[in-house]
């Protein structure tokens, strides 16, 4: 309510509580006594309502301050809401966060499942090719639990430059070490 409102209306209220009061205590005296009514609380609420428009601002603030926008959570989160959306990949509603990410070069919805050929047929080879193990040193062991090895003998085989760790010549266990075979 405007700040005008507000004290038009605790005059109304309080004028209603102060006229009624009056006229009891009129009535009730000038018949040699009796009882009365104190409108103490259409009085009170009445003079409440005038001291709070009283208070309120001429003009409400024309925009809101940046620092006060933000709720009690924080600032809004900048990553895309993955609950309830589409996946890009396969157009199926994607029911829980859980089960989907935002792709890295699209900032799109997709699923888990769907990732992998989003990625290559909408992006190409090349949105992996960015993110190389010159960027990311766990490329290679990524690669290799991808491919059905040991991320330990993936690694290693990069280390020492080995061109087959799956059969031909020398193997690698599980920990790492050269064995023949």
């Amino acid at each position: 309510m405007s700040r005008q409102g507000l004290i038009v209306s605790g005059a109304v209220i309080m004028g209603i509580g102060v006229v009624i009061t009056a006229a009891t205590y009129s009535s009730a005296s000038s018949g040699g006594g009796g009882s009365y009514v104190v409108m103490y609380g259409a009085i009170a609420v009445g003079l409440f309502r005038i001291i709070r428009g009283l208070a309120t601002p001429e003009e409400p603030q024309a925009y809101a301050d940046p620092d006060q926008m933000y709720g009690r959570d924080g600032p809004p989160d900048p990553r895309p809401q993955l609950a309830g959306a589409k996946c890009v990949h396969c157009g199926k509603k994607i029911m829980s966060a859980i089960e989907a990410f935002a792709c890295k070069d699209c900032n799109e919805p997709v699923h888990i499942g769907c990732r992998k050929l989003h990625r290559a047929e909408t992006h190409g080879k090349e949105a992996g090719a960015a993110r190389s193990s010159a960027e990311d040193p766990l490329a290679a062991r990524r690669g290799a639990r991808d491919r059905g090895r040991s991320p330990v003998a993936a690694a290693a085989a990069a280390d020492q430059g080995a061109g087959s760790v799956d059969g031909e010549g020398a193997d690698l266990d599980l920990v790492g070490e050269r064995r023949d075979p």
